[in-house]
């Protein structure tokens, strides 16, 4: 190509390529040869050229200056054995590492390079291009001028160039971040630093000692942590937002995955479900209000806290915030390390937490025994007062329930003593009135010296009756085999054997099943009163069959002496129960009948 401007901008290329090459080969030396400028056609332009370009000095007394950037001149003083005036000093080798400052210029300069090699390969033109553009009449001179003497721009260009070329495949493998060390290349890197003198060894990575996590606990006292096998992963752990909030020049999906928040977020999760699984196999009869309320107990950030600390995750955590502000607060930071050690394990484990589980179950053991002191009540025998008033209770004296104290329903319980007459025989709690009620006779059956007067006194009663009941019973059977023996005798005599007759049930059975009325107030011992009259005048005692509906209704039949007395329906049972009993209670003249005797 014969144009003069391509071929003096070639010249100029290859002249700084030779100057680069003749100073990186020598001492540094005074540079007393000048180039003085050769073309006239660009001569008046050169003083106009902007001074934002870089490597470009305006020129002084006809003089072209060297397009090589320098600070200044000072930086080319020499001594006499040629050692530079401004090279330092040291008392002893500088340390060969790299600090956590070097290490974050370095990642900026690489995720620089990249951008710039990008933008280089996007918009930088190639050595045709650039000549194009160079004799192009759609630019002024100004800017013909700075591209003909910006060493950069050509720079660029023969990179582009080699690109297109397929010589410059490193520079997709920079963007793309392909780039791979073989062995091969490591073996020759290795022999290249021995040659000259160096060990390939000796630099290192310069880092803060960070005491280590206490696997056991710092008194040694908890179970052993599962281990985190992916070294990156751990270290991730315990990096908080803080610390990477300053590497801009990452992009989004790097940093999020530089710090802990999303480990945090997965762990949260992760706790949540086997805390659930744990307390639910543990707790089998507890409501669900109530193993929400141990769940919420157990995975607050105040026992979390407490157990990053225990561990030591509290020193390992690396954070640009100050001690003072993490201290001055609720140290949740503690907490969300735990929870991010959670994630982890559970990134590494997959579905498989059977590890992670078991050291949950040991970890939490103690506080599950304070939660279950504190929430989970025992089973109460719903047929305690039944039972109890079968044993002491009789028509003129019965047990009785009173409320002490007033519970709310939640934290705060009701206490209801059993009194007999004004004795009190035991007292019951729960959150509940009636089942602190059941609690108070389960209590009072447990009492057997304050029950046993009480027993005497109900026998003492009974006795009698039951003594007297007997001997008629015993003077009916004689007079049925008396009356046998002489039908026996008369048949004997007439031939014929005549087969004896029940008599009829004094009952009045035609005036059952009563009514039960609705919307009636309903004595909650009534069962307990049946129970005990009929035992005492009869012997017998009543029986409740309950029948349950496709709607959820109830419907209880109450049987007493071979007889169904009466019927009540309810959506609970305990309420068609005890309505039947009332029904009875409350009806003297169909108790009259019930309590008849058949002797």
């Amino acid at each position: 190509m014969d144009d003069p401007l391509f071929l003096d901008f070639v010249q100029k290329v290859q002249a700084g390529e030779q100057r680069r090459y003749e100073a990186s080969s020598q001492p540094p030396q005074y540079y007393h040869q000048v180039h003085s400028h050769k073309n006239p056609k660009s001569g008046g332009v050169l003083n106009k050229r902007r001074a934002s370009n870089e490597g470009y000095q305006p020129r002084r007394n006809g003089f072209e200056p060297d397009f090589k950037k320098r600070k200044s001149s000072d930086s080319l003083k020499v001594v006499l054995d040629g050692e530079r005036l401004d090279m330092p000093k040291f008392d002893a080798a500088p340390p060969k590492s790299i600090g956590f400052l070097d290490l974050q210029r370095v990642e900026h300069a690489t995720k620089s390079l990249q951008k710039n090699a990008k933008l280089i390969l996007a918009q930088a033109p190639d050595a045709i291009q650039l000549t194009e553009l160079l004799n192009s009449r759609d630019i002024d001179s100004a800017t013909r001028s700075d591209l003909k003497q910006s060493s950069l721009m050509a720079l660029a260009s023969r990179l582009k160039t080699k690109y297109k070329l397929g010589e410059a495949s490193l520079l997709d493998e920079i963007v793309n971040e392909t780039l791979i060390i073989t062995d091969e290349d490591n073996e020759k890197l290795a022999q290249l630093v021995t040659e000259q003198g160096a060990n390939p060894h000796q630099l290192e990575m310069a880092r803060v000692v960070a005491n280590d996590i206490s696997p056991n606990g710092t008194e040694n006292t908890l179970p052993r942590l599962p281990v985190i096998d992916d070294v990156h992963l751990f270290e991730r752990v315990f990096t908080h937002k803080s610390n990477v909030n300053n590497k801009t020049y990452l992009n989004d999906r790097n940093l999020i995955n530089s710090h802990n928040e999303r480990l945090e977020f997965l762990g949260d999760s992760v706790l949540n479900n086997l805390v659930t699984l744990i307390i639910y196999e543990k707790f089998p009869v507890s409501s669900e209000g109530t193993l929400s309320q141990i769940r919420s107990e157990l995975i607050n950030n105040k026992v979390l806290k407490d157990f990053a600390i225990q561990y030591g995750f509290d020193k390992k955590l690396r954070s640009s915030l100050s001690k003072e502000s993490i201290q001055s607060g609720e140290q949740k930071i503690y907490a969300d390390v735990f929870e991010a050690y959670i994630g982890a394990l559970s990134l590494e484990r997959g579905l498989d937490l059977a590890e992670v589980r078991k050291w949950l179950e040991q970890l939490y053991n103690p506080l599950l025994a304070h939660v279950e002191h504190k929430y989970v009540t025992n089973f109460v025998d719903k047929e305690a007062k039944t039972e109890l008033y079968a044993l002491i209770g009789r028509a003129e004296a019965c047990p009785e329930y009173v409320t002490v104290v007033e519970g709310d329903g939640l934290e705060k319980k009701f206490v209801v003593e059993c009194r007999m007459g004004d004795e009190v025989l035991a007292t019951g709690e729960d959150r509940n009135i009636k089942t602190a009620s059941l609690r108070a006779a389960e209590n009072a059956l447990k009492n057997t010296a304050g029950l046993e007067k009480f027993v005497i006194a109900r026998q003492s009663v009974e006795r009698p009756v039951r003594e007297s009941r007997n001997e008629r019973l015993k003077e009916k059977k004689a007079e049925k085999l008396k009356k046998l023996k002489e039908q026996e005798e008369a048949g004997d005599r007439s031939g014929e054997h005549e087969i004896p007759r029940r008599p009829d049930s004094p009952i009045r059975t035609s005036m059952f099943p009563i009514a039960v009325r609705d919307n009636v107030e309903v004595d909650i011992d009534a069962k307990n009163k049946l129970y005990a009259t009929l035992g005492l005048k009869t012997g017998t005692k009543p029986t409740y069959i309950v029948k349950e509906s496709k709607n959820g209704q109830h419907t209880v039949q109450l049987l007493a002496r071979q007889l169904v007395v009466a019927t009540a329906t309810d959506t609970s049972k305990k309420k068609a129960t005890a309505r039947v009993a009332d029904a009875v209670m409350k009806d003297p003249e169909a108790l009259r009948e019930l309590c008849k005797r058949f002797d």
